[in-house]
């Protein structure tokens, strides 16, 4: 300073002008994409945990029972009218693999006869949510007056795609 000026004259350099610098922007930028990507993520997971998906059932079914071992462990009872063989040809559409037992939804003349107990089908699939995999099994039964679904659904939370 001089002694011609005063202080209020002086211009300090290291005074903000009310900007903020580039790098700073960017830099806040990145941050926010990086925790905006994970809390994202960490959501996803908590919704997949507080709500895990059911199992595929068919159009057309009565709950009959409804049985929670365990937080993502359940088994359900349905009843449903078709044939055993729509639901089979459901759950092969759902990407599910089935073992059909001898007798059951085939051409031979005598299948019926072949027949030895209700159970008609297992079928079993796996669905992916979020990080974790729903394994699930249908047993598929055929009695006289409806056809009857049990869907058990597993969910190992520490098994991760």
């Amino acid at each position: 300073m001089t002694d011609d000026q005063t202080p209020d004259d002086v211009i300090d350099e290291h005074e903000p002008d009310g900007s903020m610098p580039w790098w700073r922007i960017a830099l806040l930028a990145v941050v926010v994409i990086v925790v905006g990507f994970y809390a994202l993520r960490m959501g996803a997971i908590a919704v997949a945990f507080a709500f895990p998906p059911t199992p595929p059932v068919p159009n057309n079914v009565v709950e009959m029972q409804h049985t929670r071992h365990a937080h993502g462990s359940d088994s359900w009872q349905y009843h449903r009218v078709p044939s055993p063989c729509d639901t089979i040809e459901f759950y092969e559409a759902q990407g599910a693999t089935c073992t059909v037992e001898v007798g059951y939804c085939s051409e031979e003349p005598d299948a019926e006869l072949l027949q030895e107990s209700a159970l008609a089908a297992t079928c079993t699939g796996e669905e992916a949510f979020a990080i974790f995999v729903m394994g699930w099994e249908a047993e598929i039964y055929d009695y006289t007056e409806h056809t009857r679904i049990i869907v058990e659904r597993n969910i190992p939370w520490t098994r991760t795609r």
